[in-house]
C-alpha cells in the first residue's frame, strides 16, 4: 500500500474528529447521568418514605422487648403458663427451659403459634426465644432474645437485640439498655436492616402486679441502618419518648431521621395514645399514622 502525504493529513483529520465525537458522547451521556441521579435525589428528598419504614421498624423490635417484659413480670421465670388470658390470649405457649427458681442460665419461649390476632389488633406468629444468664433485674445481666419464624402483620423480625438491666439508680428506678444487632424486617414491600442502642428508664408500674400500667422513658436512641431502596441512615433522639406498655404506640417526645445525602426528618409523636407523628421536612410538615 503506497501512502502520500495528503493521504496522511486526511487521515488524521478522520481520526481526530472521530475522537473528539467519542469525546463529546462521553460527555453527553455523563450529564445525563448526573442529571438523572440528581433527579433522583430531590425526588427522594420529597418524600417520607424512610422516615415511616424507620417508625414501623422501630415499633416492630421494640414489640420483642414489650413481649419478654410482660412474661417475665407475670411469670419471674417459673414457667407458669396456666393463664394465659392475663397476658394475652394470641399466646399458645410459654415455656421456660427450667422450672427451678434462681437456677441460671435459662431459656424462655413465647410461642405465638400460626397466627392468632392479638388484643393490640395485631397478629403475631412464630416463636420468639430469650435467654437469660441472670434474673431480669440484675445490674448487669443480659437477656438475649432472638426471633424464629418470628412475624408481626406479615413482617418477618430476625435479629438479636439485648436486654441488659441497669440495676436501680439513687431514686430506685430500674433503666435498661437495649441493643440490636444485626435487625432485619421483611415483608412483601420493605426491607429494612437495623442496628440499635437504646436506653430505657422504668418510671412507673414496678411494684404492681400487672404489666399494663408500666411506662419507660426514652432516653437515648441511636440507630444505623439501610431502608428498602437501599439509603443508609441514621436516627438520633432529640427529646425523650414516653413509652407506655398499654399503648400501642409511644407518645411525647422527638427523633431525627437522617438518610445519608438528604435532609434530616424530625418525627415529632403526638402526646395521646393516637400513633399519629408528624414529620417535617425542609419546613413542611406531614402526619402520618404508623402501623
Amino acid at each position: 500500500t503506497v501512502y502520500n502525504e495528503n493521504s496522511l493529513i486526511f487521515d488524521c483529520k478522520i481520526l481526530y474528529k472521530m475522537d473528539r465525537l467519542h469525546s463529546f458522547f462521553l460527555l453527553f451521556i455523563f450529564i445525563i447521568l448526573l442529571l438523572s441521579c440528581r433527579k433522583s435525589d430531590r425526588d427522594l428528598d420529597a418524600t417520607i418514605t424512610i422516615s415511616q419504614e424507620v417508625l414501623f421498624a422501630e415499633s416492630v423490635f421494640d414489640d420483642l422487648f414489650e413481649q419478654v417484659h410482660r412474661v417475665v413480670m407475670y411469670d419471674s421465670l417459673q414457667g407458669n403458663s396456666s393463664n394465659l388470658s392475663v397476658l394475652d390470649n394470641c399466646i399458645d405457649t410459654f415455656y421456660v427451659s427450667t422450672s427451678v427458681a434462681n437456677s441460671f442460665p435459662k431459656s424462655l419461649t413465647i410461642d405465638f403459634g400460626m397466627g392468632t390476632i392479638c388484643k393490640d389488633g395485631k397478629t403475631r406468629k412464630g416463636k420468639i426465644i430469650a435467654s437469660f444468664k441472670d434474673n431480669y433485674l440484675t445490674a448487669g445481666s443480659p437477656v438475649t432474645v432472638t426471633p424464629k419464624n418470628y412475624s408481626v402483620n406479615g413482617a418477618t423480625i430476625a435479629g438479636t437485640r439485648q436486654i441488659i438491666s441497669k440495676g436501680k439508680n439513687a431514686q430506685g428506678i430500674y433503666s435498661f439498655e437495649i441493643i440490636d444487632e444485626k435487625g432485619t424486617i421483611t415483608n412483601d414491600t420493605s426491607s429494612i436492616s437495623w442496628n440499635s442502642t437504646q436506653t430505657y428508664s422504668w418510671d412507673i408500674g414496678q411494684t404492681s402486679s400487672s404489666s399494663d400500667d408500666d411506662i419507660f422513658t426514652i432516653t437515648k436512641l441511636n440507630i444505623t441502618g439501610s431502608a428498602t431502596k437501599g439509603t443508609p441512615f441514621t436516627t438520633e433522639i432529640l427529646t425523650n419518648i414516653t413509652y407506655k406498655l398499654v399503648c400501642n404506640w409511644k407518645e411525647g417526645g422527638k427523633l431525627r431521621v437522617k438518610p445519608n445525602n438528604l435532609s434530616p426528618r424530625d418525627v415529632t409523636f403526638s402526646n395521646s395514645c393516637s400513633g399519629t407523628v408528624t414529620i417535617t421536612l425542609n419546613g413542611i410538615q406531614k402526619n402520618y399514622l404508623v402501623p
